[in-house]
């Protein structure tokens, strides 16, 4: 009747898939009973608002981009499934560690530890007793992606035990095994993973840097890891093991250059440059095994951006084919740490280019600007576009932190503040005034017990000559000349 209210509840309820005839209606004679009462929505609402009144807290200014944060926020958090975290909530609602890993540092940036925590406690049962960390058959880069999320987790928070320590130490072995498994040949082969199927944006069954490049990373951080437990003679293997592995990967990178004419790494040893060079980049973020004035990382984006972009989006034309979400992404973080403006043109496409519930699929259509590939909403792109935003406004650096490394264009001048941002060096707390064109920086940084080294602070955005190692202060700063646009 006209004015009426009528209240819907959907059950979502995980089922297996089959082409078994008839599962359908035995699916709809077990669906659960509804609840008597169903929560309004502005309940509902409050509930969410309340959840993510947690971890890192953002005042910035008011638009469409600080939307997109909010809600991704709490988009976050529910891909999180218990002990599990998911890419996607149905077409890959499941557990990989390649995806987790971003997720899971995702969650440990924007404070929400628990949620991270109880996801990584699991890691030791998903672990084979050769050590190899199992998501999927030959996936060589999930140790480590298992590995590097366990230290991040540790290097945010301070806890280093959620794992036992020789579940740490099977898993650096394993690497170490698995990358002399069989005898090759090829100098551009040798001491890299065997071929696999890596991640799926790279191509078809081959050899790849990708995987040589989390494993690298795997090795540094397991011997981190092993050295905090107390167990030295271990993690000297492992510096050893990590010292060999990266010589191998200059070696073949070396060899390849000549071969291909450029310095530009592509997805593999015995590939041309391709869509899937774009994987290669991880070698600078997140792994930050190469500077982003490496030759090798320069010459890469540069081959990406003048071959494989449309407009200010990376364009994959291998397995996932369209306007790659967070592929646009990994060229975006390198273009930050080298202090380019472009970067904030890729964040430009990511906000036009979402949906209206802010929400990303894995790839968009080049022409249409809709459709997708993969599940519509997926964890990974929402992952990074948190991970980017943060750092824009908090970036680990050598010995320190760096504060607004860039500022888009309708931020400047406005007010913003960041609170109980969990970094390498502890809790960090800052905000940016302006007095008339000058901005003013009030900040705290609270470390946790033990840490006595100095912190460097600069705010490279705003003032390039400031710099501190005082954990409190406010300061005037001389504003630098802002260049680019982002509306």
């Amino acid at each position: 009747a006209h004015g009426a209210r009528l209240q819907v509840a959907l059950p979502l309820e995980p089922v297996r898939r089959t082409r078994r005839r008839g599962l359908a209606r035995r699916r709809a004679e077990a669906a659960p009973d509804m609840p008597a009462t169903v929560a309004p929505a502005e309940a509902v609402a409050r509930g969410w608002s309340a959840h993510t009144r947690r971890g890192m807290q953002l005042t910035l200014p008011e638009g469409r981009l600080a939307q997109a944060i909010e809600a991704n926020r709490r988009y976050l958090l529910l891909f999180h499934d218990g002990d599990e975290i998911t890419p996607g909530p149905f077409t890959y609602h499941r557990f990989w560690f390649r995806d987790a890993a971003y997720m899971l540092v995702a969650l440990d940036r924007y404070g929400f530890h628990d949620e991270a925590a109880e996801v990584l406690r699991s890691y030791g049962g998903r672990q084979h007793l050769d050590g190899f960390f199992f998501s999927q058959r030959q996936e060589w880069d999930a140790n480590g992606a298992a590995l590097w999320a366990l230290a991040e987790h540790w290097r945010l928070t301070g806890e280093a035990d959620l794992v036992d320590s020789q579940v740490v130490a099977r898993g650096v072995r394993w690497i170490e095994r698995k990358r002399h498994s069989k005898r090759r040949r090829d100098p551009e082969l040798q001491g890299l993973m065997p071929a696999s199927i890596s991640a799926e944006h790279l191509g078809p069954f081959d050899f790849y840097y990708w995987d040589a490049f989390w494993s690298l990373r795997g090795l540094i951080d397991g011997a981190a890891l092993l050295r905090h437990g107390g167990r030295a003679p271990a993690a000297d293997r492992a510096d050893g093991w990590a010292a060999d592995m990266r010589n191998s990967i200059d070696r073949s990178l070396e060899v390849v250059a000549g071969r291909i004419g450029s310095a530009a790494m592509p997805a593999g040893p015995r590939r041309r440059i391709d869509p899937g060079a774009i994987g290669s980049l991880v070698a600078c973020f997140p792994l930050q095994l190469f500077a982003a004035d490496d030759p090798r990382v320069i010459a890469t984006a540069d081959a990406i951006r003048d071959r494989f972009m449309q407009g200010d989006a990376f364009y994959q034309g291998i397995s996932h084919t369209g306007l790659g979400t967070y592929l646009t992404l990994q060229l975006a973080f390198v273009e930050l740490e080298a202090g380019d403006r472009r970067a904030l043109q890729r964040l430009q496409w990511m906000v036009d280019a979402a949906t209206s519930t802010f929400t990303w699929p894995e790839a968009i259509h080049p022409q249409l600007g809709t459709g997708c590939m993969g599940d519509g909403h997926h964890g990974w792109a929402a992952a990074d576009f948190l991970s980017f935003v943060r750092a824009l406004l908090v970036r680990e650096v050598d010995g320190g932190l760096a504060l607004c490394t860039m500022l888009p264009d309708a931020w400047w001048g406005q007010n913003l503040e960041v609170e109980h941002a969990p970094t390498h060096h502890g809790d960090l707390s800052f905000a940016v005034r302006w007095h008339g064109e000058r901005p003013a920086l009030l900040w705290e940084l609270v470390p946790r017990p033990g840490q006595e080294a100095p912190v460097r602070i600069t705010v490279p955005g705003l003032d390039p000559s400031f710099a501190t190692t005082e954990l409190r202060g406010e300061v005037l700063l001389t504003p630098a000349d802002r260049a680019g646009s982002f509306s």
